[in-house]
């Protein structure tokens, strides 16, 4: 049976109102535990009955879409390193945006920059509709009302009178009581005990600062997801996608001829000195020194071109010449990307690993491999750049986002010796530390400090809903660590 057909008594705002309920459960107070891939498979679920119900289908290649978006959210619930973790969430959104876009639109000849716009606009729709929820919600109980009978109405006004009267009793009850037990010491034995408990139950579960904050949570939830809601319903019709590539290509031949120049000079360069080291380099130069440098640079003129691609094939018209200008530039790239892996390589050697260099060198892979599909689509009109840029930055991210990266930092840079950035791993390092601690081969502050930082975060993520795999294995290693047999100081 469809989820829409099981839903179908409810309407829209019902449906809303009840997932903003689910979001506050999962995710108040809870960045990276287990309700989080909860929260995400409740969302999908939510927009796949809400398309139902619109009478709308979701595409089937869209499942794709969803299977990345909960991939997302179940590496979160597996690791501890919080720039992940934000990465994680910012993809998950974009994904869903991208989602909302292709089962919304026929999207088959649409360039990276329609995309990029689509995405801008869907974000301009949701928060112009972010306060529509609350004139919907009032219209809404003006209808009920009006199709309610007459004694209908009178028993649910009796029992919104008997609900106040409880909540009114029960306020005056937590002034009263008090001061009862205060004049009365029998009185005290019968209910202070009770009363007391009935007080620290509620400054656990009830405190006002919680209870505002999660009521804040609830009514952004409420009105971000329906602001989504409204901005897919009320979307533009599509209108046929015209041929931008208008613009004369001798302008981009030449252009391209200009900086081609400094390219080819630069390349030779590269190949010259560091891919073959034929040629002599300046006094105050020492080759590990010019292999050194200049990585953040390469990769973003590297980044820098693949735009100048995309712009290249999105306006100007087709010409054999341009297709051969292009070609050269991208392989261009390639010896840029190549060089300043090189140098990162040369320079992780020296320095050893650390997370910016790793996401170096992840950006320099994403780089080189959408330039294979750029290549492609010079030369093949209809290649489809968009779907196929988008599942290679997934993909990828995925690998990287699966791999814990701070387990095999800490692993390479204690098997060379380079101990002094270790404390500031997440709780994904625990494995690699503790075995260097059973080995000896970790400084013994070092390591005292990463655990002892990281124990105090784990702490406070305690708890069923805040469960995260990355934290209680930490756990159960630190606990090793400071009770074990690892020759670490005792608590």
């Amino acid at each position: 049976m469809k989820l829409s057909k099981k839903l179908e008594k409810f309407s829209h705002l019902q449906l809303l109102f009840g997932f903003s309920l689910f979001y506050v459960f999962c995710l108040y107070d809870n960045v990276s535990g287990v309700l989080y891939p909860v929260f995400l498979t409740g969302m999908l679920m939510m927009y796949q009955c809400l398309m139902e119900q619109a009478g709308r289908s979701i595409k089937k290649d869209s499942k794709l879409y969803m299977l990345a978006i909960l991939l997302l959210g179940i590496s979160t619930f597996l690791t501890g390193n919080f720039i992940i973790i934000w990465c994680n969430k910012l993809a998950v959104w974009v994904l869903f945006g991208i989602l909302l876009l292709h089962d919304g639109y026929e999207d088959q000849k649409w360039t990276v920059f329609r995309y990029v716009g689509g995405l801008w606009e869907l974000a301009m729709m949701t928060l112009a509709h972010l306060f529509t929820v609350f004139p919907e919600l009032a219209k809404s109980r003006r209808v009920w009302k009006e199709q309610a009978g007459a004694g209908e109405k009178k028993q649910n006004g009796k029992l919104i009178y008997v609900i106040l009267g409880i909540l009114v009793g029960v306020t005056l009850l937590c002034l009263i009581l008090p001061l009862l037990i205060s004049a009365d010491a029998v009185f005290d034995q019968m209910l202070g005990g009770a009363f007391d408990w009935v007080v620290r139950v509620l400054s656990r579960i009830i405190l006002p600062t919680k209870l505002l904050l999660m009521t804040l949570m609830f009514l952004w939830g409420l009105m971000f997801f329906f602001g989504i809601y409204s901005a897919v319903k009320n979307r533009k019709p599509q209108t046929e996608e015209k041929d931008l590539r208008t613009q004369e290509p001798v302008l981009a031949i030449t252009v391209l001829a200009v900086i081609g120049v400094v390219y080819l000079l630069f390349c030779m360069v590269q190949i010259s000195y560091l891919f073959t080291g034929g040629f002599t380099l300046p006094a105050e130069y020492s080759y590990a020194g010019f292999a050194r440098q200049g990585f953040f640079q390469l990769l973003f003129v590297s980044g820098l071109n693949l735009m100048l691609v995309l712009v290249t094939l999105s306006f100007f018209r087709e010409n054999t010449a341009l297709k051969i200008m292009l070609t050269f530039l991208s392989a261009c790239t390639y010896i840029l990307i190549i060089s300043s892996a090189c140098r990162m390589f040369l320079y992780i050697q020296a320095y050893q690993l650390t997370r910016l260099r790793v996401l170096v060198l992840f950006a320099l892979l994403v780089l080189a491999v959408l330039f294979a599909g750029v290549i492609r689509s010079i030369y093949q009109e209809r290649f489809p750049m968009i779907h196929y840029s988008v599942a290679v930055v997934a993909v990828l991210y995925l690998v990287l986002s699966f791999s814990h990266m701070d387990a095999w930092i800490a692993s390479y840079n204690i098997a060379h010796d380079q101990t002094s950035y270790l404390y500031e791993l997440s709780t994904d390092a625990s494995g690699p530390m503790l075995k260097a601690v059973k080995e000896g081969t970790a400084e013994v502050e070092m390591t005292r400090a990463y655990f002892s930082m990281n124990k105090y975060q784990a702490e406070a993520h305690s708890g069923m809903r805040k469960f995260n795999v990355s934290e209680f294995l930490f756990g159960l290693r630190c606990k090793e660590y400071f009770c074990g047999n690892t020759g670490a100081p005792l608590e």
